[in-house]
């Protein structure tokens, strides 16, 4: 089915009041976020609203913030409803990477560009953009991996509930992992679980950086009426969290983290208690870029050269002594003589 954004954002508008139970008549402002503006529809949210039961008398606009432009709007409607200009306010993003910005990113890494995804969860049951096609199928298909649709349930590790869990990371000698690998905790949070293309690329290598238990399952977010309990069919096992993958064809490099958890400031403030997510998230970044050449270079010994001490025989030192005391100021004198000698000529004359 192929769709324009403003009748995706119809359809959640008119999802949104149908399961609230919300009359059109009483919303007061829509605002929505879109990446690029499509030229069809220069106002997407009024478009949107409209074909979705608003009134033609409520104020209509659209946000644009390049990836944050969703976010931007919910806030815009926040400050509306705040301000008191409001009681009402629908708040969203309208869709996904459209297929030209996903060629633009393909283009991008087929050229020896590299990504790192840190992917976020979609709790309405929509496909979140790091899970969305093409772009899903695009890494999976290149690059042996992708981001699943799903949450992961890892009570064995749980910390507070089953969505938020800790984890080691791999036991392995790589750059993104190497200097805590035997130390350090990562903690997740509403992740999902990467998908393991079985017959990758023979030029793709594939590393999987941090995982769950093996007692550990994932529910498809898809299926928003899925009880949390483990049922037949759900995935289980060790399930990949953080995966890096190289293609060495395209001279490019890929890592996607399943949360967000490892992109957040907030995770700064546990690196005191053992806790590496930042330093994975960095790391990552250093990799993919390629700059790991640059960090596995050894130190080098910085060799500062000593002074060499100053040898010389007893005549040499009584040498010095006689030009330095005794001749040196002589000279001075006689040329200081001369100069005034020759002065006193020039004015006679």
């Amino acid at each position: 089915m192929d769709l324009m954004s403003y009748q995706l954002g119809q359809f959640a508008i008119k999802g949104l009041l149908d399961k609230t139970g919300i009359d059109p008549k009483i919303v007061d402002y829509v605002v929505m976020g879109t990446t690029i503006q499509n030229v069809k529809t220069g106002n997407v949210a009024r478009e949107a609203a409209l074909t979705a039961g608003i009134p033609n008398s409520t104020p209509c606009h659209t946000v644009t913030m390049a990836c944050i432009s969703a976010n931007q709007a919910i806030v815009t409607g926040a400050n509306i409803i705040l301000s008191g200009q409001a009681e009402v306010v629908i708040a969203g993003g309208t869709d996904p990477l459209t297929a030209d910005q996903v060629k633009v990113i393909t283009d991008y890494v087929d050229k020896g560009g590299d990504l790192v995804i840190f992917a976020t969860l979609n709790v309405d049951g929509g496909v979140p953009l790091a899970a969305a096609e093409p772009l899903a199928s695009y890494l999976y298909d290149n690059f042996g991996i992708k981001v699943e649709n799903d949450l992961v349930v890892d009570t064995e590790n749980s910390i507070g509930n089953e969505f938020s869990f800790q984890t080691l990371p791999a036991d392995i000698d790589h750059f993104i992992v190497r200097d805590f690998k035997d130390t350090g905790i990562l903690l997740f949070g509403g992740v999902h679980s990467i998908a393991l293309n079985p017959q990758p690329p023979a030029e793709v290598t594939v590393t999987i950086l941090a995982s769950t238990a093996q007692t550990a399952y994932s529910k498809d977010m898809a299926d928003t009426t899925a009880t949390i309990e483990k049922a037949e069919g759900d995935k289980s096992g060790a399930l990949p969290l953080v995966v890096a993958s190289e293609n060495s064809a395209k001279s490019s490099r890929v890592v996607i983290f399943g949360s967000i958890d490892s992109a957040l400031n907030e995770a700064r403030q546990y690196a005191a208690a053992g806790i590496r997510n930042t330093d994975l998230a960095r790391n990552a970044i250093i990799w993919a870029a390629g700059y790991d050449s640059f960090r596995n270079i050894p130190s080098l010994e910085i060799v500062v050269p000593q002074p060499v001490p100053l040898f010389a025989t007893d005549a040499q030192v009584r040498l010095v002594q006689f030009v330095a005391v005794l001749l040196l100021p002589v000279l001075i004198l006689l040329v200081g003589g001369w100069r005034w000698w020759a002065r006193r000529e020039r004015e006679r004359a």
